[in-house]
């Protein structure tokens, strides 16, 4: 497999071509044109992929840089900790291996950008050595909107990292926040009530 930069990304091992009644046969010169198809498409798609993983690890990088307290270690134990909750909750709700190995996947990259939303926030308040006062707390809690927001793609994966943003500050007895927003694009949004319980996504 073969990409766009003529650098191998992996390799297909095709074998046993076989007839309509199962015995094994030579390949033919159409097998190959069919395998040659299928190998440009399989190392197209991984390399999408992988420049999908790696924007995401530099956007959790960014995070890193402009927070000096999100170290690599947090958010590797933010996300193994997310996971491992996610799965026994899923097996509780007898939920099916496949769709509890995909969920885990996405949670996983999902919950390492939970603070992403920190970019926004003035180093002023995000370094400062001591405790915030009322209106910076105000300003940091915002972080959660601010996350929400980049996750606007419409895909599985962006609802999921969203949701993520947005709940990870809220609290079962319903004393987190930000709770529940009127409209997160807007900059004069209102809280209307706070989330509780099962009110708060699962993944948040």
């Amino acid at each position: 497999l073969i990409t766009s930069q003529q650098k191998i990304i992996g390799v297909i091992q095709i074998i046993n071509a076989k007839t309509k009644s199962g015995k094994i046969r030579e390949f033919t010169e159409k097998d190959k044109i069919y395998v040659n198809f299928f190998a440009n498409n399989a190392s197209v798609a991984i390399e999408k992929a992988k420049m999908t993983r790696d924007i995401i690890l530099r956007m959790i990088k960014m995070a890193e840089l402009r927070d000096p307290k999100e170290t690599g270690n947090h958010v590797n134990r933010v996300a193994s900790y997310s996971i491992e909750i996610y799965e026994k909750w899923a097996k509780n709700k007898n939920i099916d291996w496949k769709e509890i190995k995909k969920v885990k996947d996405n949670l996983r990259i999902a919950a390492m950008l939970h603070d992403v939303g920190k970019v926004a926030i003035s180093d002023t308040i995000l370094k400062k050595p001591g405790k915030l006062d009322y209106n910076e707390y105000e300003i940091m809690k915002k972080h959660t909107i601010y996350g929400a927001r980049l996750f606007d793609g419409g895909s599985e994966w962006d609802s999921m990292a969203a949701d993520v943003a947005i709940n990870h500050h809220e609290k079962w007895d319903g004393t987190g926040y930000p709770g529940f927003i009127d409209n997160i694009y807007n900059d004069n949004y209102k809280i209307i009530k706070n989330k509780k319980g099962d009110e708060i996504s699962i993944y948040g």
